[in-house]
């Protein structure tokens, strides 16, 4: 039984993390927010969730919930009479916990969008490879690649968005065939 609530409680650990990372990766993005490594997911939601937790006590106390480590630790332990007394200060708690556990999480994920539209918004992922995601195909399609360091192309009147138009030369297979489309993107 210790094993199933402590992965339990890791669980709910992470999913602050979580939430911020499909808020973070979505819509185009979205293929960028599964990683294959437990690892490097384990590692890029714990510091969120972190973050996001250490913000939160503030609320906590609101709420009229005093967070008690021992609790959480008590959970984790092996001995049976301390997990026993840990579920049960949580029993006392369970609503407010819960309601916490939902705010937080809606909360998370609303950071993790609202990153990402300003970081869309300015620019900041073309201009910045810190931010960059690994979609390429957004980048030639909405013209940003021009905002790369590297780009040799220099727009010195207009903006990326003043780019009107977007030839898309592509391999289109229908059905057995296999046809390259020209025309324009829009």
């Amino acid at each position: 039984m210790e094993i199933a609530l402590g992965g339990i409680i890791i669980l709910v650990i992470l999913l602050p993390g979580i939430s911020f990372r499909k808020g973070f990766f979505s819509e185009e993005f979205s293929t960028q927010y599964t990683i294959k490594d437990f690892f490097s997911l384990f590692v890029n939601t714990l510091f969120p969730s972190l973050i996001i937790y250490l913000l939160a006590l503030p609320i906590i106390y609101f709420v009229g919930y005093c967070y008690d480590s021992e609790v959480l630790l008590g959970i984790l332990s092996s001995n049976d009479e301390l997990v026993k007394q840990s579920i049960n200060n949580i029993d006392k708690f369970k609503y407010e916990i819960i309601g916490f556990q939902f705010v937080i999480n809606v909360i998370s994920f609303v950071l993790g969008l609202r990153l990402k539209n300003i970081i869309l918004k300015h620019s900041l992922d073309a201009k910045h490879k810190f931010f960059r995601y690994k979609n390429i195909g957004h980048y030639l399609l909405t013209g940003k690649f021009i905002l790369f360091k590297r780009s040799q192309i220099d727009l010195k009147k207009d903006r990326v968005k003043d780019i009107d138009i977007t030839f898309v030369n592509a391999a289109v297979q229908a059905g057995e065939n296999v046809f390259i489309y020209t025309g324009i993107f829009s």
